[in-house]
């Protein structure tokens, strides 16, 4: 030590005496471990006590002083009587009731701290150490020069505080009430006193707050539980887990269990946080949300969180009334964003313990579940899903979000919405938003969600297959090897609906459309996929996205329809890579669990699986029309009897007279049979397996020339 240096100027004793000489005391005390402390500050002490008037001070300094001097640091000057008298004169200056207002209610609120959390007094003397240093600049550097002497935190705080350090060591251990409750933290490395230790955010409070007593003090802690508008009802989807999670609660209270863990996963906005809200008021319960800002209002670091939870779990662990804490966006602890090789740094060891150890219930929620490792999972007492809500709900729950900002949607728009644009309510939510401040319509609502729906699937908007209604299928324009209008019939009678369906032949045959008739005499919505929407681009995501769609199917009692499914049900005998197979057994899987009737088209029969082949329990040939279908088709699309000419058609499916119907409303010639005829042809000879011509065909008669140039066009080789 730079012994010309006062220890601490007088100005700062002047302004803190009463708080300088608690702890100069103390340091006194200490003499015998830090005897090189003693000169300075009795050199200190006297110039305080000359120059800022504290006159009781000097006669007792100055022969200290001159004692020192004369033995040049010998211990004989710490056995003086003089030594006590000036700790005496300093303890009777230090006591509380001369405190400054400010460092006054400032232990008096650790006083009901301690009550609350059963602190003991070197603790309490720690945080009222600490928490001093950070609101008080002068008293900061002089701890500040204390630890600049004695080079640790812990021998630092046993000179201030006149304890041992092994009782220090003791009480910032990890298992010392201090650190486990989160009130403190300790930094591996710092110059300075305040660089190594700090406390809780929160409990910035008592430095600025007078608080009665230790219940007013721990309500303020504790802070308001969440609260939401929502019901069970809301959430009747997720019905018998929000019973099943309710009754792990009520356990967990009545027994006070530990290690009480609950996830909820899946995307943003489908109301996990939400269904955490709901569940409190379902086990009346106080639920409080977990470190979403620090104690500025701002970002909180992992550190702060985790700080956050330990000292909430400490402090409603004492509590009479059941309560749990919500840690949402629980990413934070195993990862950061953006990239998905990074990590945070901290303790695997440490965070796995909380999942083991917390006194009080904890819900976690998370948007991507692989952000927590499989230790983490393991540890978990429950984990739920939470989805985009089926249709029926969602459409309630847009109606009630509508309603409560003053925007009328009829019912059948609020269907139409959910069905074209399926997505979270917190999405809707926003939309409903923008809607309102645009002062728009259902309309704007419409244009407002698919934006924000193809926002969320990467620019794409979702792949809604043309609509086909029930009135929509004739089975008199179709030719199939089973009575269609008998099995329809058979199908809609039968009590037990898990039936399956693979419709199967050429395009454009009414293979959907019998499908979507089966769904509408069934009463349930359809939901139509095609093999290549569930395709992905990465291992495991094909599978994934096989078994959601079935799920989501089931959830929401639809009829499941997946066209062209022979790109998911192709032979496993002629698969060369290892996900072909996986994705193979997991359509059959999903196949032979699920609860509904579900139909799968194919164009390409041939190169379907033959063990998926047996999982059916109707497979149904769609062939190309017959003479008298063909003469019902051109009645239905053309609105006239079918010229002779059509019967020598043969191959023309359904599809193939309306596309020639539009074709030729645009062209002007929907009643000239001549190139009607001709346009059917086209269509036929496009049709596989038929012979291609070279060259261009001769052209018809002027009547239908326009029609004819198309087809020969089309007739190319």
């Amino acid at each position: 030590m730079n012994h010309d240096r006062p220890f601490f100027e007088t100005d700062e004793f002047a302004q803190n005496a009463p708080l300088f000489a608690h702890t100069l005391a103390n340091a006194l005390r200490a003499r015998s471990r830090y005897p090189h402390l003693v000169r300075p500050l009795v050199m200190a002490l006297k110039s305080a006590g000359d120059e800022a008037g504290h006159c009781e001070l000097v006669p007792v300094a100055a022969p200290l002083l001159a004692r020192h001097d004369r033995k040049s640091g010998k211990s004989g000057l710490t056995r003086t009587g003089a030594t006590e008298a000036l700790i005496e004169r300093l303890d009777a200056l230090g006591q509380a009731r001369n405190l400054a207002p400010r460092a006054a209610m400032l232990q008096a609120n650790l006083g009901h701290l301690a009550a609350i959390l059963g602190l003991d007094e070197i603790e309490v003397e720690i945080l009222r150490c600490q928490m001093t240093c950070d609101s008080n600049r002068a008293y900061s550097r002089l701890v500040d020069r204390i630890h600049h002497e004695v080079a640790d935190l812990h021998e630092t705080l046993a000179c201030v505080l006149a304890t041992e350090p092994d009782e220090i060591r003791r009480r910032l251990s990890p298992a010392g009430r201090l650190l486990r409750s989160g009130l403190i933290r300790l930094a591996r490395e710092g110059r300075n006193f305040s660089d190594c230790i700090e406390s809780h955010g929160r409990l910035s409070t008592l430095e600025f707050e007078a608080f009665a007593d230790a219940t007013a003090l721990k309500t303020r802690l504790l802070g308001q539980p969440a609260r939401t508008d929502l019901q069970p009802d809301d959430f009747a989807h997720l019905a018998d887990d929000l019973r099943l999670i309710a009754d792990i609660l009520r356990g967990a209270f009545a027994n006070r269990e530990r290690g009480v863990n609950i996830l909820l996963y899946g995307i943003p906005g489908t109301g996990k946080t939400e269904f955490a809200k709901v569940l409190a008021n379902v086990v009346s319960a106080a639920m409080y949300p977990i470190g979403e800002v620090d104690d500025e209002g701002g970002e909180p670091t992992r550190n702060e969180r985790l700080s956050e939870l330990a000292l909430m779990q400490m402090l409603l662990g004492s509590e009479a009334a059941p309560a749990f804490c919500c840690f949402d966006e629980a990413e934070d602890l195993f990862g950061s964003f953006g990239f998905g090789f990074s990590r945070v740094s901290g303790s695997k060891i440490f965070v796995n313990r909380l999942f083991e150890t917390n006194t009080v219930p904890v819900i976690w929620i998370v948007n991507d579940i692989e952000a927590l490792p499989a230790t983490v999972r393991r540890r978990m007492t429950l984990a739920l899903k939470i989805d985009q809500p089926p249709r029926d709900v969602s459409a309630r729950i847009l109606g009630r979000m509508a309603g409560a900002m003053d925007l009328a949607l009829p019912p059948e728009r609020l269907k139409a919405l959910v069905r074209d644009l399926p997505a979270s309510p917190g999405l809707y939510a926003k939309a409903i938003q923008a809607t309102v401040l645009a002062g728009g319509d259902p309309e704007t609502l419409a244009h407002v969600s698919s934006g924000l729906v193809q926002a969320l699937n990467d620019g794409a908007l979702p792949r809604n297959p043309r609509r086909i209604g029930a009135g929509d299928f004739r089975p008199e324009l179709s030719n199939a090897d089973t009575d269609l209008v008998d099995l329809a019939a058979r199908l809609e009678a039968c009590e037990g609906r898990a039936f399956s369906l693979c419709l199967f032949g050429a395009s454009g045959t009414g293979k959907s459309a019998f499908a979507r008739h089966v769904a509408e005499r069934l009463g349930m919505e359809v939901r139509a996929l095609r093999g290549s929407d569930l395709l992905g681009m990465f291992v495991g995501q094909t599978e994934a996205a096989i078994a959601d769609a079935f799920r989501r199917a089931e959830q929401d009692g639809a009829f499941l329809i997946l066209d062209e499914v022979d790109a998911l049900l192709h032979d496993r005998g002629m698969a060369q890579r290892s996900f072909e197979l996986s994705q193979v057994n997991e359509l059959l899987q999903a196949m032979e669990s699920h609860k509904l009737p579900f139909a799968c088209t194919t164009n390409l029969f041939g190169k379907l699986d033959n063990a998926a082949l047996r999982r059916f329990t109707f497979r149904v040939r769609f062939q190309p029309l017959e003479h008298a279908q063909l003469n019902a088709c051109y009645r239905h699309f053309l609105g006239r009897a079918a010229p002779g000419a059509v019967g020598a058609l043969s191959g023309l499916a359904p599809a193939d007279f309306e596309l020639v119907r539009r074709q030729a409303d645009i062209l002007g010639v929907a009643d000239d049979d001549d190139a009607i005829i001709g346009m059917l042809e086209a269509e036929l000879a496009m049709k596989p397996g038929a012979p291609r011509e070279i060259g261009f065909r001769p052209p018809r008669p002027a009547a239908r020339q326009a029609p004819g140039l198309i087809a020969a066009t089309r007739s190319r080789a």
